[in-house]
């Protein structure tokens, strides 16, 4: 992802947001300095700022800018309230619900931590060996609790609630933030098939042949088959590679902003490596296990 895939209006809401509005602690507190705010390590900046930068007021001003809240009260969700946890400075909370009659809906939950990883690849390369720094996004819930699935909108493993569909925007914003603060880029560990189908636009396997397989099964199993069924069925362990049982990988999962990274992702080895693993991996659906699967379910 670049500045130029970021929508229109959000690019414009990035440039007018200061970092003093979005770090004030109050509504009426003075700037920060910006010293604070660039250069000190996290465990000396205040623990009431958001990953050492956003603080809980400048959030809620940030996501009114957005648009986030309007989006909300459309769905009928009024009484929206915003919670932060900044207790450990490289893993914390964020999460957005709505209360209805003593009710808490949870809409969004992000669980996020700036993360130094250390980059290992399979060829020779000019990352190789080097430590940088990420979001690693933990845990992300959008949800809809007010909707239910239908047959055109299935249940996805990991889900209580239909989504809200608004991932793309979500993403975004996570990646205007690694902008602000400087870090390589997004990290994340996709506990489901449908996680990193859903983003394999921005997001990469940092090892080609992981990112092979992925497109495998795509090309495999999506033109028969709903997400939802695939996504499903490799969770059930009921999908063979090559003829023999197949169970999801859990792997890094990079979406680059630094430009060694970028390189990495668009060198000719790197594709290479992806259109081996690519070409050399089928898979397909084990219609017994499937069938016997979901009699049990």
């Amino acid at each position: 992802m670049s500045m130029s895939k970021i929508s229109k209006k959000t690019r414009w809401i990035s440039k007018q947001l200061t970092p003093e509005q979005l770090s004030r602690l109050r509504e009426d507190d003075v700037e920060i300095n910006a010293t604070d705010l660039f250069h000190r390590e996290p465990e000396q900046r205040s623990n009431q700022l958001f990953l050492g930068y956003y603080s809980k007021p400048g959030i809620k001003f940030g996501l009114e800018k957005y648009g986030v809240f309007d989006d909300l009260n459309k769905r009928g969700y009024n009484n929206l309230h915003l919670d932060i946890n900044t207790e450990d400075p490289y893993k914390q909370r964020l999460s957005i619900y709505n209360l209805e009659n003593d009710d808490r809906q949870l809409l969004v939950e992000l669980i996020l931590r700036r993360k130094h990883f250390v980059i290992e690849t399979s060829f020779p390369s000019k990352i190789a060996g080097r430590s940088f720094e990420f979001f690693f996004i933990e845990w992300l819930t959008l949800q809809n609790p007010r909707a239910s699935f239908t047959s055109d909108r299935p249940q996805l493993p990991g889900q209580n609630f239909p989504g809200l569909r608004r991932g793309k925007v979500v993403y975004e914003l996570l990646f205007i933030s690694c902008k602000r603060l400087r870090l390589a880029g997004m990290l994340s560990v996709p506990e489901f098939f449908h996680n990193a189908q859903i983003y394999s636009k921005t997001f990469h396997f940092l090892n080609p042949d992981l990112e092979g397989k992925r497109r495998a099964i795509a090309r495999d199993l999506l033109g028969d088959h709903s997400l939802a069924k695939v996504s499903w069925a490799i969770d059930f362990e009921c999908i063979t590679e090559n003829d023999k049982p197949f169970k999801w990988f859990t792997s890094e999962l990079i979406m680059p902003i630094d430009e060694d990274l970028q390189d990495y992702f668009e060198s000719e080895e790197y594709h290479s490596l992806v259109i081996t693993s690519f070409d050399k991996h089928r898979y397909a659906l084990d219609t017994s296990r499937w069938e016997k699967k979901n009699r049990n379910i």
